[in-house]
């Protein structure tokens, strides 16, 4: 890993810089938010998001699902990524244009992918992607680790606290997406 460069889309993928710094990785980000970060060599704005990629090896998506980050990897972010480079996923679904992404990996025009997260989940038994030689599909779990309770639950209890008193707008951290309402069948 030591001469390769590695980008993240997100602001999640703050700790990437330090994780990935240790094995002599060049960090780059992507981010309309931020403009430095500790461990990252350079931040592009999402409109550079093509000069980003240009020298990855590694293209890591960590941005939550908004309207604006709905297929923000699509077919011109694989055309502008070097062959050798791997998409790695662990965003939420939606946010790769999925067909784009298998074009690229039956043409070749990238090395591979790691995927999480999907945009329809799960996956059919029948979808070509389970079968794909260059894509590694892990049972949902790209975040967790034996550390990943120490690592979740002060945010958890960050957010509960001051949820009773005030409700919602007391948390930190969310992202107000509208879900479709559901209603429970009568009962008979």
């Amino acid at each position: 890993l030591s001469s390769s460069a590695a980008g993240s889309v997100g602001g999640r993928g703050v700790g990437l810089g330090r994780r990935w710094g240790a094995f002599g990785v060049t960090v780059l980000g992507v981010s309309e938010g931020r403009t430095q970060v500790a461990g990252f060599e350079e931040i592009f704005k999402r409109s550079q998001i093509h000069t980003a990629v240009a020298e990855c090896d590694f293209l890591v998506a960590l941005m939550p699902y908004t309207a604006q980050s709905h297929h923000m990897i699509d077919a011109s972010v694989f055309a502008a990524m070097p062959k050798r480079a791997m998409l790695i996923n662990i965003s939420r679904g939606g946010c790769v244009d999925e067909l784009a992404l298998r074009e690229a990996l039956k043409t070749e025009q990238i090395a591979g992918a790691g995927l999480d997260v999907f945009a329809h989940e799960p996956l059919d038994d029948d979808d070509p992607i389970w079968t794909a030689p260059t894509v590694l599909i892990p049972p949902h779990i790209g975040g967790m680790s034996d550390i990943y309770k120490h690592q979740a639950l002060p945010f958890v209890s960050q957010n509960i606290s001051p949820f009773s008193p005030t409700g919602p707008a007391g948390l930190h951290g969310v992202i107000a997406v509208p879900y479709p309402q559901h209603t429970r069948p009568a009962r008979r």
